[in-house]
């Protein structure tokens, strides 16, 4: 904040992960006002990058200012769960995804199961994860654990797929009911976990229409 115009004449960042775009200069600033300055990041290499951005301006004091900059790069290896909408007490497949874009020779979740709903001791592995085996247990009465692995070492192919159908049977309730993961393992053949994220789902239940018949009285 000062009583004359700021004018920024350079700005100077030192690697190549770190850019601007569009950005006219020189970037001026009357006084009392204020403005943005965009920097961008993107690296083909996972890992943590940090670098400095530099500023060159007319103030009489500070004419030029270092400003630190951070960015992460990771590949994302995601899994998640389809929302749906069912009936009270009935029967329906909950179903699991996986988009990975390195190799996934196994995974592992814990589900917690929302107060009503009971699993129905099924789970169908789809065509992505044929020659993977399937294994659960029930840790406790609202946390089923699930693990898979892949039997003759080869991958999941890359991309999103349904991978899981797990059979439940639906609330006697109506309402929205959280189905959430946690403790998420994504392995590789160097036995690395490779997870970066996960979307947890819903289900609505909705409550079966009754509908007034009329008889004649006759």
């Amino acid at each position: 904040i000062g009583m004359d115009t700021l004018t920024i004449d350079s700005v100077f960042i030192f690697d190549e992960q770190f850019f601007t775009h569009d950005l006219e200069l020189p970037l001026i600033i009357p006084p009392s006002n204020k403005d943005s300055l965009i920097i961008k990041f993107f690296s083909h290499v996972e890992g943590n990058f940090n670098s400095i951005i530099r500023l060159v301006s007319n103030d009489p004091f500070n004419s030029v200012i270092d400003l630190a900059a951070y960015g992460n790069s990771f590949i994302p290896n995601v899994i998640g769960i389809n929302s749906d909408s069912v009936k009270t007490e009935s029967s329906f497949y909950l179903n699991f995804w996986m988009e990975n874009n390195e190799e996934c020779l196994g995974f592992q979740f814990d589900l917690f199961i929302p107060s009503g709903f009971t699993f129905l001791d099924s789970i169908i592995t789809t065509e992505p994860i044929n020659n993977f085996e399937t294994q659960y247990s029930l840790i406790d009465s609202s946390t089923l654990r699930v693990f898979s692995y892949s039997t003759n070492q080869i991958s999941k192919p890359l991309g999103k797929s349904v991978i899981l159908k797990l059979l439940f049977n639906s609330s006697e309730s109506s309402g929205i009911f959280n189905f959430n993961l946690d403790s998420i393992i994504i392995g590789n053949s160097g036995s690395e976990n490779i997870y970066s994220g996960h979307s947890d789902g819903f289900i609505f239940v909705r409550t079966i229409e009754a509908r007034s018949i009329k008889i004649d009285d006759k």
